[in-house]
């Protein structure tokens, strides 16, 4: 038995490990798992999505879903948005007077930055075609989520 990462010990079982918890239970290995508790902070998340809703209210009294972002924004407008925020971000660090806050500035740049990406790996998907039955691309990948594995995706 080997130990990981201060987790539960591992062991063979057939040709594969597994970890095996005091409990008795087994898990496979997480190791090639992503692992998006140690990608992710709760505290950016949750002041980003504090930020987003207080951003969902327009001028005109409507409230946009929180999806609403999601269904196309040109990628011209989030590079304007993303690099007005980096200026804000930039002026700040250098130690001129915020003109929005350095946490919403912040929250501007990684929900720009989230859409350019998501804009994209739309139009890959689109881009590459994907045969319904066999989940192939055209271009002879295979299709993980939005990803293609072909030499062109991600």
């Amino acid at each position: 038995m080997s130990h990981m990462r201060g987790s539960s010990p591992t062991t063979r079982f057939g040709l594969a490990e597994v970890r095996v918890f005091e409990t008795g239970a087994t898990r496979d290995l997480d190791d090639s798992k992503y692992d998006y508790e140690g990608f992710l902070s709760p505290l950016v998340l949750e002041r980003f999505g504090a930020y987003m809703h207080r951003n969902r209210f327009q001028k005109d009294g409507s409230v946009r879903d929180s999806d609403n972002w999601q269904k196309g924004i040109p990628f011209k407008a989030y590079m304007k948005s993303l690099l007005r925020h980096v200026f804000e971000v930039w002026r700040i660090h250098r130690g001129w007077d915020p003109v929005d806050g350095l946490e919403d500035a912040l929250c501007a740049i990684q929900f720009n930055a989230q859409g350019y990406l998501h804009e994209t790996l739309k139009g890959k998907k689109v881009a590459h075609g994907q045969d319904e039955e066999t989940g192939r691309s055209n271009c002879g990948g295979t299709f993980i989520g939005p990803y293609c594995t072909c030499e062109g995706g991600v």
